[in-house]
Parts: C-alpha cells; structure tokens; sequence
C-alpha cells in the first residue's frame, strides 16, 4: 500500500501557516493596541504636567493680587483721600488715589486694572488712563457690594468689569475699613478674562485641541475664542467626573480628558482633546507592521516545507511497516533511526510486535488454566448443594424421631440460609421480608431457648411494597441479641405503612435502650459486621438505602427508658421491576 504523504504535509503546512499569521496578527494587534495606550498615556500625561505648572503659575498670579490688594486696603492715604474728597469735593483728591492705584498695580505684571469704590461718595476710581474715574457708579456696583457686604472675601469672583461692562474680569474684592472697622469703600484686583487665555492656556493648546478652558467654580473665566466667558460652562455635567477632581486624566476611547485645580484660587484648568488626533500618527505604522508579518509568513512557509518533509518520512516508513503487520506479518520490525518522538513510537511498534509474539506463546497456557478454573467453579457449585441436602436430611430424620421442633427449625434455617447466599432478586415485598423474619425469629427463639413476644403491625398498602432482601434482619438481630434481656423475655414490635408514596418500617423492642452518644456512634460507624447470619449490619443498610433512594432513603434510632425504635423511611413509589433481578 503507498503512503500518501502529501495529505499529512499539507496539514502541516497549513498548521504553521495558520499559526504563524495568528501569532503575528496578534502580536501587530497587541503591539498597536499597546502603542496606543503608551501614546495616549505619555500624551495626557505630559499634558497634565502643563496644566499643574499653569494653574500654579495662576494661583502665584492671583495670591500676588491678593497680597497687593489687602496692602493697598491697608494704606491710609486711601482712606485720607476719601475723607478730604468727601469735605471738599475737589477731584485732585481722585486723581491722586488713581495714581496710587497704578502704583500698586504696577507691583504685579498679573494686575490688569485695579479700582477702588468709595461707597459713601458712590465713585469709582481706576488704574486706567481713561476712565480715571466715575461717578454715580452704584448702578453697577450695588449688586456686587450688596453680594459680598462686609466680608473679607479670600477668593476671586468672576464679574463684568465695572469699570468696562463689555468684558469680564476675575477679581479680588476687599473692604478698605477706617480704625473703627467701618467699610470706607471696596479695593478691586482685577485680572482681565481676555488676557487669561492667551497668559496662561494658550501655549498649551494645539491644532488637535478640542477644548480648552479656565473655570471658577462651574463659570468659564477664558476659553479658546472667548465666546462663552462669564456664562456657565455647557459640558460640566457632561465631564463633571473630570471637574470635580482636583487632579485628573483619563480617556473615555473617543476624547483624553486632563483637569487640574488650584488650592488657592480654587480656578481650574480644563482640556479636552480628540483621541484619533492624539495616534493619527500610528497609522503610518501599519504599512511596515504588514510588510514585516507577510515577511514573517513567508519564513514560515519554506520553515514548514523543511519540517514536514523531515516529519512526513520516517512516517510513511513506519506506516508501512504497520500495514504489513496488519496483513499478518508478524515478524516485521519499524526501520527508524530518527532519535525523536517518531523513533520512540517506532522503537514502541517494534516493543509491542515482541510482546505480541510473547503473549501468543502465552494463550495456549491460558487456555489450558482457563478450563482447569471452570472445573474448580463446578466443583465450588456443588458445595451449596450439599448443604441444603445434608440439612434435609438431618430434618426428614428428626420428623421420623418424632422431633418436630427442631425439625421446624432446620427448616427455618434452610430457607434463612437460602435467601442470605442467594444470587437472585435484590428485592421482594414486604410481606416476604416478614415471612424470612417469622423464620429468624424461630431460629433464635430455639437458639435462646425462650420465646419472643412478636407482634406484626403491617397494613395491607405496605406489604405489597418492594424493599430490598433482607433490609429488616439485621435490625431484628440487634433487637434480640443487644436490646432484649431474653431471660426474663422480650417484646418485638415490627410495623408498616404507606402513606403519599413512601414507606414507614419500625422495630421496636422492650430492651434496656441506648444513650444518644451509642445512637450516634452506631449510626455514624463504617465497620460491617463479619459474623451473623447474613453479615451485614446497620452499616450495610445505610449504604444499601443511599444506593437504591439516595438521601430520600434514611435509618434513624429512637430510645428511651421503654426499649429501642429503628425507623426506616423510603420512597415505595419509586421502585421499578428494573431493581428486582428474578
């Protein structure tokens, strides 16, 4: 027979084929899958980073304004000025708080305007060229003095200016008080919105930004275009799992998200950026990744030609030598040298060829054992035999000599002995289980030589039932020989009923009863008993129940100062002609 090698090459060659592409498929997949996420990492990262140095950088800002501010609260030329304004009405006053408002403004390149209010006058002063001052400003500033009253406010607020109401500001206001604690009027540290983006966010936003802006609480304070500053941001619900975190970055799959908060001004920095811009780059990747997993492949094959070729000989040669012994030649031997796993298998064939050998030798002893053991098996069914008609005899004798009652016995005994070595039927009715215990009890009321007050309760539902051979005996056995005092005589109770398909069996005696530790011990030991009539016991049963009903089927002992009960409850209706082996 030729062997067909090509069919085993080519599985070969599809095998490493399509492990290889697999491999390098996924090996591409994982590799840009990780790129990817080193990408996005070291990119939100790095983004982060210039975002903690921006919002320091503007909490430095506005701590300096603060500082500036609470100084100039402090200097007592405002309050001199405002004092001599309000007697004398002469503007020179105003145009010297104005100039040192431009002093003090000058301390700090972050200070866009600074303004102070004097409440009683109703003027405002400014840092700027123009307006200097105004007059009859309580129009525009009455909500904001009534807002924040006489608290010392520590943190900015995100206002219209009140000195240009067509731009916002983010300000500091603070009470200038005279000696006695009155509000003479308010100091403004302005920072100017506009200027905030391009200051602080502007260098770290690019072309792929999607969103960039600068928050107070959740108010747009500069945004990329400035178009939404001063009105609430529209996404902080959409991203308030990154806004309310003081320090974050993270990517939902479409967008990376970075936010990070001040601890002194309480301002955040908020930027939103497309996840496809961030690894655009990585797709001019995926041209070199294919060349090199096509490269790959392509090592693979001709790798797969050496291999199978090598793989696909000594294969055929072994499968030849198969074919033959096959056919009947049993004298051919594999011819492999290759020192692998097909030389073991051949080195295995030839193995099995000389046992084969061996063991034909072998049959024609076997044979010869095989009939010597069925004459031994003959023999031992003989034995049986021989003991019922010995005990047959020994009755009909005594019947002749006129001893009925112990030929009664052996009889009893006969037939006890008959169903305990007996190969047929695992089961029979109760009513013949009642029947074999009528016969044990005879035989241990001659054995003892007193009688055993008996009483049979079985209603005529339970005797019809099935129960396996001999499942009461060993109870009975215990009753007579551990419970019952038989000098004095015992008392045997054995009923049955059924009842919503499961069968009740109790044994009851008058004996000296049991504590609850023998119970347990009895109930709860593995060891079977090896002397009695059947050689079985309590052991025996609860196996035999758990065999036939599982845990439907149960042995349980109850006692008391009145003797012992053993209750056996099973499923009646569960039992099928299929366990009953006539």
């Amino acid at each position: 027979m030729k062997m067909k090698t090509w069919t085993i090459r080519n599985k070969i060659l599809l095998s490493i084929l399509l492990v290889t592409a697999s491999a390098a498929g996924i090996i591409t997949i994982v590799f840009n899958m990780g790129s990817l996420d080193v990408i996005e990492k070291n990119y939100s990262e790095e983004l982060l980073q210039k975002e903690e140095f921006i919002i320091d950088s503007l909490d430095t800002g506005l701590t300096r304004s603060y500082t500036i501010g609470t100084g100039a609260a402090c200097d007592k030329s405002f309050i001199e000025k405002s004092e001599a304004y309000s007697l004398t009405e002469d503007e020179s006053n105003l145009t010297d708080i104005a100039s040192k408002l431009r002093e003090y403004a000058s301390f700090s390149g972050s200070i866009s305007s600074m303004y102070y209010y004097m409440t009683e006058e109703d003027v405002l002063i400014t840092s700027r060229e123009y307006p200097v001052y105004r007059k009859d400003a309580s129009r525009s500033l009455s909500s904001i003095v009534s807002a924040y009253g006489n608290e010392d406010i520590s943190a900015p607020v995100l206002l219209r200016d009140v000195g240009d109401m067509n731009s916002y500001t983010l300000s500091y206001i603070i009470p200038v008080k005279t000696d006695s604690g009155k509000i003479r009027g308010y100091m403004f540290m302005n920072m100017d919105c506009d200027l905030l983006y391009y200051d602080y966010i502007a260098d770290a936003v690019s072309d792929i930004t999607e969103e960039a802006v600068i928050l107070l609480g959740d108010r747009v304070a500069a945004s990329k275009g400035g178009d939404n500053v001063g009105d609430r941001y529209s996404g902080y619900e959409q991203n308030s799992k990154w806004l309310e975190a003081k320090k974050a970055a993270g990517s939902d799959g479409d967008y990376v998200y970075v936010c990070c908060s001040g601890n002194f001004s309480g301002c955040s920095i908020f930027v939103k950026v497309s996840q496809n811009e961030i690894v655009a780059d990585m797709t001019n990747l995926w041209g070199y990744m294919i060349v090199i997993m096509l490269a790959v492949i392509l090592a693979a094959i001709v790798a797969a030609m050496y291999v199978s070729d090598r793989i696909c000989r000594p294969v055929g040669e072994l499968t030849e030598s198969m074919t033959a012994a096959a056919e009947g030649d049993l004298q051919v031997r594999a011819e492999v040298e290759s020192r692998d796993e097909i030389g073991e298998l051949a080195d295995d064939f030839n193995y099995m060829m000389d046992q084969m050998n061996q063991l034909i030798g072998q049959l024609v002893e076997e044979e010869k054992k095989k009939k010597d053991a069925e004459l031994e098996a003959l023999q031992y069914q003989i034995t049986p035999h021989f003991m019922y008609n010995t005990l047959n005899s020994i009755r009909s004798a005594a019947l002749i000599k006129g001893e009925k009652e112990l030929a009664g016995v052996i009889g009893d005994f006969v037939q006890l002995l008959q169903a305990s070595v007996s190969k047929k039927g695992k089961m029979y009715s109760l009513i013949e289980e009642i029947e074999m215990l009528k016969k044990y009890i005879s035989v241990q009321e001659f054995r003892f030589g007193s009688s055993i007050d008996a009483e049979y309760d079985i209603t005529d539902e339970a005797g019809a039932c099935i129960v396996p051979r001999l499942i009461l005996q060993p109870l009975v056995e215990n009753a007579i020989i551990h419970g019952m005092d038989m000098k004095s005589g015992g008392r045997l109770t054995i009923s049955a009923e059924y009842s919503d398909g499961r069968l009740c069996m109790k044994v009851s005696d008058n004996g000296r009863g049991m504590s609850p530790e023998e119970i347990d011990q009895l109930l709860s030991s593995r060891e079977r008993k090896t002397r009695g009539l059947t050689a079985v016991g309590v052991p025996n049963i609860i196996d035999r129940l758990r065999i036939y009903y599982g845990d439907e089927g149960t042995l349980a002992y109850e006692s008391g100062d009145e003797g012992t009960t053993a209750v056996i409850v099973m499923p009646a209706d569960k039992v099928t002609v299929e366990f009953i082996d006539k």
